[in-house]
Protein backbone atom coordinates (compact mmCIF):
# COMPACT_ATOMS: atom_id res chain seq x y z
CA UNK A 1 0.00 0.00 0.00
CA UNK A 2 2.95 2.26 0.98
CA UNK A 3 4.34 2.06 -2.40
CA UNK A 4 0.85 2.51 -4.30
CA UNK A 5 0.52 5.73 -2.38
CA UNK A 6 3.97 7.47 -3.43
CA UNK A 7 2.83 6.38 -6.87
CA UNK A 8 0.04 8.31 -6.54
CA UNK A 9 1.55 11.76 -4.89
CA UNK A 10 4.58 11.66 -7.58
CA UNK A 11 1.91 11.76 -10.02
CA UNK A 12 0.08 14.33 -8.51
CA UNK A 13 2.89 16.41 -7.98
CA UNK A 14 4.12 16.47 -11.47
CA UNK A 15 0.45 17.75 -13.00
CA UNK A 16 -0.82 19.88 -10.17
CA UNK A 17 1.31 23.26 -10.78
CA UNK A 18 -0.76 26.69 -10.70
CA UNK A 19 -2.73 25.35 -7.34
CA UNK A 20 -3.13 28.13 -4.92
CA UNK A 21 -0.89 28.87 -2.06
CA UNK A 22 -2.93 29.39 0.71
CA UNK A 23 -5.02 27.95 2.44
CA UNK A 24 -7.75 30.40 2.84
CA UNK A 25 -8.41 30.31 -1.47
CA UNK A 26 -7.52 26.43 -1.55
CA UNK A 27 -10.02 23.69 -0.75
CA UNK A 28 -11.22 22.98 3.06
CA UNK A 29 -10.18 19.99 4.40
CA UNK A 30 -11.78 17.64 6.45
CA UNK A 31 -10.07 16.24 9.73
CA UNK A 32 -9.78 12.70 7.64
CA UNK A 33 -7.65 14.43 5.54
CA UNK A 34 -5.32 16.59 7.45
CA UNK A 35 -4.57 13.93 10.06
CA UNK A 36 -3.98 11.72 7.16
CA UNK A 37 -1.68 14.04 5.48
CA UNK A 38 0.42 15.37 8.53
CA UNK A 39 0.15 11.65 9.96
CA UNK A 40 2.04 10.50 6.46
CA UNK A 41 5.21 13.08 7.06
CA UNK A 42 5.42 12.94 10.42
CA UNK A 43 8.07 10.33 10.56
CA UNK A 44 10.22 12.15 8.79
CA UNK A 45 9.48 15.64 9.62
CA UNK A 46 9.14 15.30 13.43
CA UNK A 47 10.16 11.42 14.17
CA UNK A 48 7.11 10.58 15.42
CA UNK A 49 3.18 10.14 15.69
CA UNK A 50 1.10 12.38 15.57
CA UNK A 51 0.57 13.47 19.49
CA UNK A 52 -3.16 13.76 21.17
CA UNK A 53 -2.97 17.50 21.24
CA UNK A 54 -2.15 18.01 17.31
CA UNK A 55 -4.79 15.48 17.15
CA UNK A 56 -7.30 17.78 19.25
CA UNK A 57 -6.24 20.77 16.90
CA UNK A 58 -6.49 18.76 13.73
CA UNK A 59 -10.27 18.45 15.18
CA UNK A 60 -10.78 21.56 16.12
CA UNK A 61 -9.19 23.84 12.96
CA UNK A 62 -8.78 20.94 10.17
CA UNK A 63 -7.22 22.62 7.55
CA UNK A 64 -5.54 25.63 9.52
CA UNK A 65 -4.39 23.39 11.89
CA UNK A 66 -1.42 22.35 8.89
CA UNK A 67 0.95 25.38 9.00
CA UNK A 68 1.22 25.73 12.87
CA UNK A 69 1.88 21.99 13.47
CA UNK A 70 4.37 22.30 10.46
CA UNK A 71 5.93 25.09 12.27
CA UNK A 72 6.57 23.41 15.55
CA UNK A 73 8.09 20.61 13.94
CA UNK A 74 10.48 22.78 11.43
CA UNK A 75 12.19 24.54 14.55
CA UNK A 76 12.33 21.54 17.02
CA UNK A 77 15.64 19.82 17.26
CA UNK A 78 14.65 16.12 15.64
CA UNK A 79 14.65 18.36 12.17
CA UNK A 80 17.54 19.73 12.40
CA UNK A 81 19.09 15.93 13.04
CA UNK A 82 16.94 15.32 9.79
CA UNK A 83 18.39 18.05 7.70
CA UNK A 84 22.22 16.17 8.52
CA UNK A 85 21.04 12.77 7.53
CA UNK A 86 19.30 14.51 4.28
CA UNK A 87 22.46 15.83 3.28
CA UNK A 88 24.68 12.48 4.44
CA UNK A 89 22.14 9.99 2.53
CA UNK A 90 22.08 12.10 -0.61
CA UNK A 91 25.87 13.03 -0.60
CA UNK A 92 26.83 10.25 0.40
CA UNK A 93 29.08 11.50 2.74
CA UNK A 94 29.07 10.31 7.02
CA UNK A 95 31.13 8.49 9.25
CA UNK A 96 34.97 8.82 9.55
CA UNK A 97 37.62 7.06 8.00
CA UNK A 98 41.71 7.49 8.14
CA UNK A 99 41.53 10.65 9.86
CA UNK A 100 38.83 12.39 7.80
CA UNK A 101 35.30 13.29 9.30
CA UNK A 102 33.03 12.50 6.45
CA UNK A 103 30.20 13.72 8.68
CA UNK A 104 31.10 17.71 8.29
CA UNK A 105 29.18 18.24 5.40
CA UNK A 106 25.61 16.89 7.31
CA UNK A 107 27.26 18.72 10.42
CA UNK A 108 26.80 22.27 8.35
CA UNK A 109 23.32 21.30 7.31
CA UNK A 110 22.24 20.52 10.84
CA UNK A 111 23.71 23.48 12.21
CA UNK A 112 21.84 25.68 9.99
CA UNK A 113 18.35 24.11 10.71
CA UNK A 114 19.14 24.04 13.77
CA UNK A 115 19.66 28.04 14.07
CA UNK A 116 17.20 28.74 11.02
CA UNK A 117 20.24 30.03 9.01
CA UNK A 118 20.12 31.19 5.23
CA UNK A 119 20.40 27.62 3.19
CA UNK A 120 22.62 29.47 0.62
CA UNK A 121 25.48 28.92 3.69
CA UNK A 122 26.07 25.57 2.81
CA UNK A 123 27.99 26.53 0.14
CA UNK A 124 29.10 30.28 1.63
CA UNK A 125 29.67 29.50 5.40
CA UNK A 126 33.41 30.13 6.26
CA UNK A 127 33.58 27.62 8.19
CA UNK A 128 33.21 24.27 9.46
CA UNK A 129 31.16 22.21 11.95
CA UNK A 130 32.53 19.61 13.97
CA UNK A 131 30.16 16.53 15.66
CA UNK A 132 29.68 18.65 18.66
CA UNK A 133 28.25 21.48 16.80
CA UNK A 134 31.21 23.87 16.52
CA UNK A 135 32.56 26.00 14.38
CA UNK A 136 35.97 25.18 13.08
CA UNK A 137 37.67 25.58 9.95
CA UNK A 138 37.26 23.24 7.17
CA UNK A 139 40.13 20.49 6.50
CA UNK A 140 41.47 20.68 2.84
CA UNK A 141 44.01 23.52 3.86
CA UNK A 142 42.64 26.47 1.09
CA UNK A 143 42.99 29.24 2.06
CA UNK A 144 39.20 29.99 1.14
CA UNK A 145 36.17 28.45 1.91
CA UNK A 146 32.92 27.27 0.36
CA UNK A 147 31.03 25.24 2.87
CA UNK A 148 30.56 21.99 2.18
CA UNK A 149 32.54 22.40 -1.71
CA UNK A 150 35.61 22.44 0.79
CA UNK A 151 35.25 19.64 3.47
CA UNK A 152 37.23 16.57 2.19
CA UNK A 153 34.94 14.67 2.32
CA UNK A 154 32.79 16.36 -0.68
CA UNK A 155 36.49 16.48 -2.20
CA UNK A 156 37.16 12.28 -1.72
CA UNK A 157 33.23 11.31 -2.33
CA UNK A 158 33.71 13.29 -5.58
CA UNK A 159 37.13 12.75 -6.72
CA UNK A 160 37.62 11.94 -10.56
CA UNK A 161 39.47 12.58 -13.49
CA UNK A 162 39.31 16.03 -14.84
CA UNK A 163 37.97 16.81 -11.70
CA UNK A 164 34.40 15.77 -13.25
CA UNK A 165 33.19 14.31 -10.23
CA UNK A 166 33.53 17.02 -8.41
CA UNK A 167 31.99 20.02 -10.66
CA UNK A 168 29.10 17.44 -12.01
CA UNK A 169 28.33 16.52 -8.39
CA UNK A 170 28.06 20.54 -7.35
CA UNK A 171 25.62 21.59 -10.33
CA UNK A 172 23.79 17.91 -9.59
CA UNK A 173 23.66 18.12 -5.96
CA UNK A 174 22.87 22.07 -5.99
CA UNK A 175 21.61 23.29 -9.18
CA UNK A 176 19.69 19.74 -10.31
CA UNK A 177 21.31 20.50 -13.45
CA UNK A 178 23.24 18.05 -15.64
CA UNK A 179 25.41 18.53 -19.00
CA UNK A 180 24.91 20.43 -21.92
CA UNK A 181 23.00 22.85 -20.17
CA UNK A 182 21.52 26.27 -21.48
CA UNK A 183 23.73 28.26 -22.84
CA UNK A 184 22.63 31.84 -22.01
CA UNK A 185 22.81 30.09 -18.01
CA UNK A 186 26.65 28.55 -18.83
CA UNK A 187 27.97 30.37 -21.40
CA UNK A 188 30.44 27.81 -23.29
CA UNK A 189 34.48 28.52 -22.86
CA UNK A 190 35.69 29.34 -26.07
CA UNK A 191 37.12 25.94 -28.50
CA UNK A 192 40.60 27.04 -28.75
CA UNK A 193 40.92 27.26 -24.74
CA UNK A 194 40.35 23.94 -24.16
CA UNK A 195 42.70 20.65 -24.80
CA UNK A 196 42.02 19.07 -28.22
CA UNK A 197 40.34 16.31 -26.28
CA UNK A 198 37.35 18.63 -25.74
CA UNK A 199 37.23 20.89 -29.46
CA UNK A 200 35.77 17.82 -30.55
CA UNK A 201 32.80 18.83 -32.46
CA UNK A 202 31.88 15.91 -34.44
CA UNK A 203 31.37 12.00 -32.85
CA UNK A 204 34.96 9.76 -32.87
CA UNK A 205 34.67 6.39 -31.80
CA UNK A 206 37.15 4.90 -29.98
CA UNK A 207 37.98 7.94 -27.97
CA UNK A 208 40.29 7.42 -24.94
CA UNK A 209 37.77 9.25 -23.11
CA UNK A 210 33.95 9.17 -22.64
CA UNK A 211 31.98 8.17 -25.60
CA UNK A 212 34.29 10.39 -27.98
CA UNK A 213 30.87 12.16 -29.32
CA UNK A 214 30.95 15.82 -29.97
CA UNK A 215 33.14 16.38 -26.49
CA UNK A 216 32.96 19.97 -26.91
CA UNK A 217 29.24 20.12 -26.35
CA UNK A 218 29.36 19.33 -22.61
CA UNK A 219 33.09 20.28 -22.09
CA UNK A 220 32.75 23.51 -22.81
CA UNK A 221 30.90 24.14 -19.55
CA UNK A 222 32.34 21.25 -17.62
CA UNK A 223 35.72 22.66 -18.03
CA UNK A 224 34.54 26.20 -16.51
CA UNK A 225 33.08 24.58 -13.10
CA UNK A 226 35.99 22.21 -13.11
CA UNK A 227 38.49 24.58 -13.32
CA UNK A 228 38.32 25.97 -9.71
CA UNK A 229 39.46 22.21 -8.43
CA UNK A 230 42.39 22.13 -9.83
CA UNK A 231 44.58 22.59 -7.07
CA UNK A 232 43.13 20.41 -4.84
CA UNK A 233 44.15 16.98 -4.76
CA UNK A 234 43.31 13.04 -4.06
CA UNK A 235 42.96 13.39 -0.81
CA UNK A 236 41.05 16.56 -0.69
CA UNK A 237 43.39 18.90 0.31
CA UNK A 238 44.81 21.87 -1.12
CA UNK A 239 48.05 21.87 -3.50
CA UNK A 240 48.61 25.59 -4.31
CA UNK A 241 51.61 24.12 -6.65
CA UNK A 242 49.21 22.56 -8.75
CA UNK A 243 50.19 22.83 -12.32
CA UNK A 244 46.99 21.13 -14.12
CA UNK A 245 48.50 19.72 -16.40
CA UNK A 246 48.32 16.18 -17.88
CA UNK A 247 50.74 13.96 -16.65
CA UNK A 248 52.23 11.53 -19.59
CA UNK A 249 52.59 8.83 -17.84
CA UNK A 250 48.92 8.40 -16.76
CA UNK A 251 45.58 7.90 -17.90
CA UNK A 252 43.93 11.19 -19.68
CA UNK A 253 42.70 13.41 -16.69
CA UNK A 254 45.30 13.19 -14.50
CA UNK A 255 47.64 15.36 -13.71
CA UNK A 256 51.30 14.89 -11.48
CA UNK A 257 50.95 14.13 -7.73
CA UNK A 258 47.40 13.14 -7.16
CA UNK A 259 45.93 16.12 -8.83
CA UNK A 260 43.86 15.99 -12.11
CA UNK A 261 44.57 17.52 -15.29
CA UNK A 262 42.71 20.83 -16.50
CA UNK A 263 40.80 21.00 -19.65
CA UNK A 264 42.81 24.46 -20.26
CA UNK A 265 45.34 23.86 -23.02
CA UNK A 266 47.24 26.94 -21.35
CA UNK A 267 49.82 26.42 -18.96
CA UNK A 268 48.85 29.37 -17.30
CA UNK A 269 45.29 29.06 -17.42
CA UNK A 270 45.83 25.37 -16.69
CA UNK A 271 47.06 26.03 -13.62
CA UNK A 272 45.11 29.05 -12.27
CA UNK A 273 41.91 28.48 -10.44
CA UNK A 274 40.07 31.42 -11.88
CA UNK A 275 37.23 30.67 -14.09
CA UNK A 276 33.60 31.13 -14.74
CA UNK A 277 30.07 30.29 -12.89
CA UNK A 278 27.02 31.09 -15.21
CA UNK A 279 28.71 33.44 -17.18
CA UNK A 280 29.80 35.43 -14.15
CA UNK A 281 34.22 35.48 -13.71
CA UNK A 282 35.52 33.65 -10.65
CA UNK A 283 38.57 33.73 -9.08
CA UNK A 284 38.42 30.52 -6.96
CA UNK A 285 35.81 27.52 -6.25
CA UNK A 286 34.40 30.10 -3.11
CA UNK A 287 33.83 32.55 -5.88
CA UNK A 288 31.70 29.57 -8.23
CA UNK A 289 30.42 28.86 -4.70
CA UNK A 290 28.85 32.21 -4.20
CA UNK A 291 27.61 32.79 -7.41
CA UNK A 292 25.95 29.46 -7.94
CA UNK A 293 24.42 30.16 -4.29
CA UNK A 294 22.75 33.43 -5.04
CA UNK A 295 20.98 32.01 -8.39
CA UNK A 296 17.29 30.85 -8.63
CA UNK A 297 18.84 27.14 -9.53
CA UNK A 298 20.12 27.01 -6.15
CA UNK A 299 16.67 27.72 -3.96
CA UNK A 300 15.02 25.60 -6.71
CA UNK A 301 16.62 22.52 -6.53
CA UNK A 302 17.25 22.72 -2.52
CA UNK A 303 13.31 22.76 -2.86
CA UNK A 304 13.40 19.37 -4.99
CA UNK A 305 15.94 18.24 -2.64
CA UNK A 306 14.03 18.45 -0.13
CA UNK A 307 10.91 16.90 -1.20
CA UNK A 308 12.63 14.35 -2.64
CA UNK A 309 14.10 13.20 0.72
CA UNK A 310 10.87 14.04 3.10
CA UNK A 311 8.48 12.79 0.81
CA UNK A 312 10.50 9.63 0.39
CA UNK A 313 10.72 9.91 -3.92
CA UNK A 314 13.32 7.84 -5.74
CA UNK A 315 15.32 10.00 -7.82
CA UNK A 316 13.52 9.73 -11.03
CA UNK A 317 10.08 10.54 -9.15
CA UNK A 318 11.62 13.71 -7.69
CA UNK A 319 13.39 14.60 -11.15
CA UNK A 320 9.75 14.29 -12.31
CA UNK A 321 8.01 17.34 -9.96
CA UNK A 322 6.61 19.88 -12.37
CA UNK A 323 9.07 22.57 -12.28
CA UNK A 324 6.38 24.83 -12.08
CA UNK A 325 5.64 23.79 -8.72
CA UNK A 326 9.29 24.47 -7.28
CA UNK A 327 9.08 27.74 -9.25
CA UNK A 328 5.88 28.76 -7.86
CA UNK A 329 7.19 27.76 -3.96
CA UNK A 330 10.55 29.32 -4.44
CA UNK A 331 8.74 32.45 -5.32
CA UNK A 332 6.46 32.49 -2.11
CA UNK A 333 9.34 31.65 0.09
CA UNK A 334 11.29 34.89 -1.19
CA UNK A 335 8.12 37.72 -1.15
CA UNK A 336 9.30 37.58 2.69
CA UNK A 337 12.94 36.20 2.78
CA UNK A 338 15.13 36.80 -0.40
CA UNK A 339 17.40 34.45 1.19
CA UNK A 340 15.59 31.81 3.33
CA UNK A 341 16.31 28.75 5.00
CA UNK A 342 15.87 25.47 4.72
CA UNK A 343 13.33 25.30 7.49
CA UNK A 344 11.10 28.26 5.27
CA UNK A 345 11.87 26.30 1.99
CA UNK A 346 10.05 23.24 3.59
CA UNK A 347 7.24 24.72 5.27
CA UNK A 348 6.39 26.76 1.93
CA UNK A 349 6.60 23.35 0.39
CA UNK A 350 4.98 21.11 2.56
CA UNK A 351 1.66 23.64 2.81
CA UNK A 352 1.97 24.27 -1.00
CA UNK A 353 -1.63 22.82 -2.15
CA UNK A 354 0.11 20.45 -4.87
CA UNK A 355 2.22 18.90 -2.48
CA UNK A 356 -0.97 18.62 -0.23
CA UNK A 357 -3.11 17.45 -2.87
CA UNK A 358 0.09 14.32 -3.54
CA UNK A 359 -0.50 13.27 -0.59
CA UNK A 360 -3.83 12.83 -0.44
CA UNK A 361 -4.22 11.35 -3.66
CA UNK A 362 -4.66 7.76 -2.15
CA UNK A 363 -8.55 8.03 -3.83
CA UNK A 364 -10.05 9.16 0.10
CA UNK A 365 -12.58 12.39 0.01
CA UNK A 366 -11.24 15.27 1.63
Amino acid sequence: MKIKYWVFSVAALAVAAGASLAFGTGPVYSEKAVGRYLGQISSMIAGRPLTKDELDRIKRERGAAIQPILENWLYDKFFADSAQVMIQTQLGTSGTNNGINYNLPGNLAKYLARNALPYSEILRAGYCVDDQQRKIACDTGAPFTAGILTTRAYMLTNFGRYNLGRAGKMMRYFACLDYPMDKALQPPLPREKLIPLFQTLEAKPGSDFGNGLACYTCHSQFGAHAQPYVKFDSQGLYRPEATGLQDPALEAGKSFNGLNASHMIEPSDSASERSQMFGEPVNNLRGAALVLAKSDKFLECATQNALHFYLRMTDSEASGIDPRVIREIVTAVKKNDSDPSLNELLLKALTHQSVIESVLASGEER
